[in-house]
């Protein structure tokens, strides 16, 4: 089921991701990625909201769908704007070193969401007491009574976790679009870096 919620997601930042250089050369990058991060920031405060408020499954694929496309809009940006401030001479590495530097943000951010993810789950799984079983209980009635458990108590707290997480990226994608408003003006190339004479 995760898979089929997470494909329009996928597929909206495949598309987004297609779209971009066309939006990049009617606003710029610097417009384009504060579209993208904005459009990404809605995307997942709206996926936060869905998963509070209701226990449908499919309330959360407009939120993804948004969150992608967003994603989708400012990735390929991001990486032209990088490329922009290297010089010509350095191309080849330096474009490498940014795609070096991508990969490790994306790995730690992953890892630093999932850290935080499961500190939150345990936060709010602690004070639970555990489910035991009672004198004349049957093996079924006990297993019932804890699915029961499950269901009402241990998966919405998991679910409020998540729903966190999500509050977490919109956090992150509105700063980093606030970064982007606030630096220089982005849109236009820098002259490439000469060497100086000796």
């Amino acid at each position: 089921m995760t898979a089929i919620l997470l494909t329009p997601h996928t597929l909206a930042t495949a598309v987004a991701a297609l779209l971009s250089g066309r939006l990049v050369d009617l606003v710029g990058l610097r417009s384009t990625i504060v579209v993208g991060l904005t459009a990404a920031a809605v995307g997942s405060l709206a996926t936060a909201v869905a998963l509070d408020r209701t226990t449908s499954t499919t309330a959360v694929v407009p939120g993804l769908i948004l969150l992608g496309a967003g994603l989708g809009l400012s990735l390929g940006p991001i990486l032209a704007l990088g490329l922009t401030h290297i010089p010509e001479r350095l191309a080849g590495s330096g474009a490498s070193a940014l795609l070096g530097a991508r990969l490790l943000g994306a790995t730690m951010g992953v890892s630093a969401i999932t850290a935080f993810g499961t500190w939150r789950i345990q936060r709010l799984l602690t004070d639970l007491e555990p489910v035991a079983r009672v004198d004349g209980e049957s093996t079924a009635e006990f297993f019932v009574r804890q699915a029961a458990y499950i269901d009402g108590t241990v998966v919405p707290r998991a679910i409020q976790a998540i729903s966190e997480i999500y509050v977490l990226g919109t956090i992150v994608c509105l700063a980093a679009a606030a970064l982007v408003v606030r630096g220089r003006r982005l849109d236009a190339p820098t002259e490439p870096i000469r060497p100086s004479p000796p």
